[in-house]
């Protein structure tokens, strides 16, 4: 199948004016007055002294994938690097990185890097794993990796997204959804994606994407079209890892990284049980079913033993940063915020001084 008859991999710039106005507007003040985007965590290990913000939709196959590679990074007592990650449910996302690309991008994942004065910021996971994680691309087979990585962003990526949509955005659905969608993000946005999900964003991501039953059934047939494309390559070079060769090994690569993200929220590894419902009987039973189906397959597989052998590999890990369940957690500063402290105290301010101001006056 052409990727032309798949929904796109990218979407267009939210505008400025939606989030300063109308639902998004009246929500984008509250998730700004509960919570916040601008603490940051302690760094892990004495070596780490480069702090770098990362931006997601916390459910996002795309931002796993640089997720993943920022896990590594950060786990390698000999880089610098370490970073803090604020999650939102899928529309709130704009709300943290159109201010923070001075409204130039609304897309996720997005890399805020104040250490770099050329690139402030970046997006497309591609790029940002790229620039951060060179050694996931060997320079003998570098040009081989971006072309597969492209190929699965366009391909792989929309098809999971679009399929798991298709069921997810179903009204039965909502909790499941609301759950999976909201997991490991701000009270406030948890909170607003509930009452706003069934009164304009589900009607909207499925417009954006899109979602509907032609979209699906072409997603469906991409995914196994896709699957058994990535099992013969395994089986036809006898590897362990997607780019290996009968005569070489280059072990994990940004290949092997970008195909097990991008399928995880099908084939549901065991590493990312807090990014979805651990309770099978909760899910759509077509997701169930062509997960299993996935499974089973060569390149299935592989996904599996990716996350198990590389997703939080004990020897990357150092000082107290390995998550003790051995799941995949993300690593954010607190950002929930009670206001009402605050706001007491600057009413008490503005009380004192008009009071004194009246006082003043009568007194003259």
């Amino acid at each position: 199948m052409s990727s032309n008859e798949l929904p796109p991999e990218n979407f267009k710039t939210t505008p400025r004016s939606k989030i300063q106005s109308g639902p998004l507007g009246v929500a984008r003040i509250l998730v700004n007055l509960f919570s916040t985007n601008e603490n940051r965590r302690d760094p892990p290990f004495p070596t780490k002294t480069h702090g770098i913000r990362l931006i997601t939709i916390n459910v996002s196959h795309y931002c796993e994938k640089v997720r993943w590679g920022l896990d590594l990074l950060e786990n390698d007592i000999s880089s610098p690097l370490y970073y803090t990650e604020d999650a939102h449910p899928p529309p709130f996302c704009s709300f943290a990185t159109l201010p923070a690309s001075n409204f130039s991008s609304s897309a996720t994942p997005m890399i805020v890097d104040s250490q770099d004065a050329h690139a402030p910021y970046l997006n497309m996971s591609g790029v940002l794993l790229q620039k951060y994680c060179p050694f996931l691309y060997p320079s003998e087979i570098q040009e081989a990796i971006v072309n597969f990585e492209l190929e699965m962003g366009k391909r792989l990526g929309p098809a999971v997204r679009c399929y798991c949509y298709h069921y997810l955005l179903q009204p039965q659905y909502h909790d499941v959804c609301v759950d999976i969608c909201s997991a490991q993000t701000s009270k406030i946005e948890t909170l607003l994606f509930d009452k706003m999900l069934e009164n304009g964003i589900s009607q909207a991501m499925r417009k954006m994407i899109p979602v509907h039953d032609s979209s699906a059934a072409s997603s469906k047939e991409e995914l196994v079209q896709v699957f058994d494309q990535v099992s013969k390559r395994l089986e036809q070079h006898g590897g362990t890892y997607l780019m290996d060769t009968p005569s070489k090994s280059f072990g994990l690569t940004a290949a092997d990284v970008t195909f097990a993200a991008l399928a995880y929220p099908l084939l549901r590894p065991t590493e990312m049980t807090r990014f979805l419902v651990e309770d099978d009987l909760r899910l759509p039973p077509e997701l169930v079913a062509m997960g299993e189906q996935l499974r089973q397959t060569t390149a299935g597989k592989h996904v599996l033993q990716m996350y198990k052998q590389h997703r939080i590999p004990q020897h990357y890990y150092v000082g107290s940063n390995k998550p003790k369940d051995g799941l995949v957690l993300i690593k954010s500063a607190q950002r929930n915020v009670n206001p009402f402290p605050k706001l007491l105290y600057r009413v008490g301010i503005v009380g004192a001084v008009v009071g004194s101001t009246i006082l003043w006056y009568r007194r003259q």
